[in-house]
């Protein structure tokens, strides 16, 4: 009497099917009716005693009698860890390769952009590349992010040059915030937990170009309202810093606001400071700074000194 078969629970045939790649790990032809087949006695339906085989195989596999050596267990074992290394390799490989044309299609904007007449009569189709940058800094990884970040420092040239709308800088803070390593909890929250050290990097990377973006529209544009976006982004970094405790990263954002006031204070070619971008800027600084855990209990402890 065979002893009574114990059911494969959802999540590890799931797991099983997903290593195999839904496909048969003896014959490895990829076939809809694949099955999970036990590999040594039927009442232990554990990850290591089981092996997706397609309806033919297993039909062998469970074959008894005549002149054939049937496969034994560690035999069945060896075409499971074969069989499973193998599509992992292929899916990093896979992956390599996704990486790599998503990079080259990320510079390919680039160079698009830099192709551009820097003129006003150029900047729809700028938005239209910045667009399509934005959709890739959605959907990758670190790397391809960094990318992204640097095809914003690339269009702030167009604000150097004192060409530049309220909606281009959207743009370009838009494409920050996607690359920003926020997590769940946004730009609002701590992180649920620790940046690792490709996180910091890639949060240095934005906070320098946020700073530069913001440096241009002081010196250059000096309109409140597109102030509004660039200094705002500023802000939002640096309440991110400060409620994860990111000493280094707070430094780095609070520097590029003494940078934006020191240019704003400047007359330039306007005849007189940036009075406006210098309210923001000590307004913004000013928000974000009492996110810090010491300021919100002085501000819930009416008459607390602090020190």
């Amino acid at each position: 009497m065979l002893p009574r078969r114990t059911p494969v629970p959802d999540e590890v045939a799931a797991q099983l099917l997903y290593e195999a790649d839904h496909t048969c790990c003896i014959c490895r032809n990829k076939k809809p009716d694949v099955q999970v087949h036990h590999i040594a006695g039927r009442e232990k339906s554990v990850p290591n005693n089981l092996i997706v085989l397609c309806l033919n195989c297993h039909s062998e596999v469970e074959r008894k009698g005549g002149l054939g050596r049937a496969y034994s267990d560690k035999e069945l074992k060896h075409y499971k860890r074969a069989w499973s290394r193998e599509v992992s390799m292929r899916r990093k490989h896979t992956l390599t390769i996704d990486r790599s044309l998503v990079l080259f299609e990320v510079r390919r904007l680039m160079y698009k952009f830099h192709a551009l007449d820097s003129d006003s009569s150029a900047e729809p189709r700028a938005l239209e590349l910045m667009r399509m940058a934005l959709q890739f800094a959605r959907d990758f990884d670190n790397e391809v992010k960094q990318e992204c970040v640097s095809f914003v420092y690339e269009t702030s040239d167009w604000l150097r040059r004192g060409i530049s709308s309220r909606e281009f800088v959207s743009h370009q803070t838009s494409i920050l915030l996607e690359c920003a390593p926020i997590r769940a909890g946004g730009l609002v929250a701590p992180s649920r937990k620790p940046l690792g050290e490709p996180e910091v990097e890639l949060l240095d990377h934005i906070v320098n170009v946020a700073g530069e973006v913001a440096y241009a529209v002081c010196k250059y544009i000096r309109d409140k309202k597109t102030a509004e976006v660039a200094i705002g982004q500023l802000h939002d970094l640096l309440r991110f810093a400060v409620l994860n405790c990111l000493a280094e990263s707070e430094r780095s954002v609070l520097d590029e606001f003494s940078q934006c006031k020191r240019i704003s204070r400047e007359p330039l070619n306007h005849g007189h400071p940036f009075e406006a971008g210098l309210d923001l800027l000590d307004i913004y600084k000013k928000e974000a700074l009492a996110y810090r855990p010491e300021d919100r209990i002085a501000r819930r402890t009416p008459g607390k000194t602090r020190h």
